[in-house]
């Protein structure tokens, strides 16, 4: 099973633990701390594990009053050492293309 780790438990950051479930198992997401901002913590997840076309994963998440920038940058960490890559904007936001 694969499991890796971003960010620190300091003050202000955020820590990420991205573990691998069985295929077909779906995503199964854990938040610590930041009980008042779970619902802004809950859609950043999500929107990243989109971005990052990951599926069939555990993501906890222990937040020590993290930004939602930090949140963001300490997701990308972990989903890059797990072994995914962006999905590219195009299948995300295909009015762009028109745009060029």
């Amino acid at each position: 099973m694969k499991k890796v780790m971003a960010g620190t438990p300091e003050s202000m950051d955020c820590v990420i633990v991205v573990e691998e479930r069985p295929r077909g198992s779906g995503v199964s997401l854990t938040i610590s701390g930041g009980e008042r901002f779970r619902a802004a913590i809950t859609d950043t997840v999500m929107g990243m594990l989109e971005r990052f076309g990951l599926t069939d994963v555990d993501v906890h998440v222990q937040d020590n009053g993290a930004r939602d920038v930090v949140l963001s940058a300490r997701l990308e960490a972990a989903f890059v050492r797990y072994g995914k890559d962006p999905v590219p904007c195009a299948r995300l936001c295909p009015e762009r293309l028109q745009e060029a």
